[in-house]
């Protein structure tokens, strides 16, 4: 059963699936790059977390064509997406399933996850649960969102004494690369509407909504400032079957 504020995220996932490829254009290099630092060693059963439309799936399937794939989500639409796309592949599976909340008697050579843990409500200890589903030798990989994300707009909220709905990032384990991109939009509502189009738009639950003319002033004290400049921080984390950091 999931919570309330997971079935908003679920919702908000769900309806957007007709959108999120042409918009997930970070999402995408950020699985290309999580892909480039697996193993060469082919996994037997990879556990694929909060798969989404299924680009990463796919940058798996060919990366290791003869590994059987788990894909899980959340929502039921994007699962049937990806069931529609991948439907003629036999070692590729889906199911509609909570990732920190997951349980198989199954245990699994990879589990992977690009861009979804931030969703959990607990993430770290939702990331160690999942290594309890690892092989001995097996590994889990992730990229998340970092503390630096989104900056500016914070700052510009920070600076008015706004509510800010951006979930925040703890200390994540297991962390070996940092990645700070700089994306200019063509303002700053160009970047809140990228968020809902491809549903990434639930706040914190303790998220105060703004106003009206308090989201016009944020806007244009930020596209004053910031000229529409917006900072991701992507972090690439690995952990071993211990719950602790792999080694790089």
């Amino acid at each position: 059963m999931l919570s309330i504020r997971k079935q908003k995220i679920e919702n908000s996932f769900g309806s957007k699936v007709a959108s999120y490829n042409r918009h997930a254009f970070l999402q995408k290099e950020s699985a290309q790059k999580l892909c480039s630092f697996l193993p060469n060693l082919a996994p037997i059963n990879i556990l694929e977390i909060g798969c989404g439309t299924g680009f990463l799936t796919d940058l798996l399937q060919k990366k290791f064509p003869n590994s059987q794939i788990l894909g899980i989500d959340i929502s039921q639409n994007m699962i049937e997406a990806c069931s529609q796309k991948f439907e003629r592949n036999n070692n590729i599976k889906f199911s509609v399933m909570d990732g920190e909340n997951f349980n198989s008697p199954e245990k699994f050579d990879l589990i992977i996850s690009n861009l979804s843990i931030q969703w959990f409500e607990n993430p770290v200890q939702g990331l160690k649960n999942l290594t309890k589903y690892l092989t001995p030798n097996g590994q889990l990989f992730y990229t998340t969102i970092g503390a630096d994300s989104f900056k500016e707009w914070k700052d510009i909220l920070t600076d008015l004494k706004l509510s800010s709905g951006i979930i925040g990032s703890p200390n994540y384990e297991g962390v070996f690369q940092e990645d700070k991109n700089i994306i200019t939009y063509k303002n700053s509502l160009d970047f809140l509407r990228n968020f809902k189009k491809i549903g990434a738009h639930q706040p914190r639950s303790d998220y105060i909504p703004l106003t009206s003319s308090q989201l016009k002033q944020a806007c244009n004290a930020h596209d004053f400032k910031y000229k529409g400049q917006i900072t991701w921080h992507i972090l690439y984390g690995a952990l071993d079957s211990s719950g602790g950091a792999l080694h790089r």
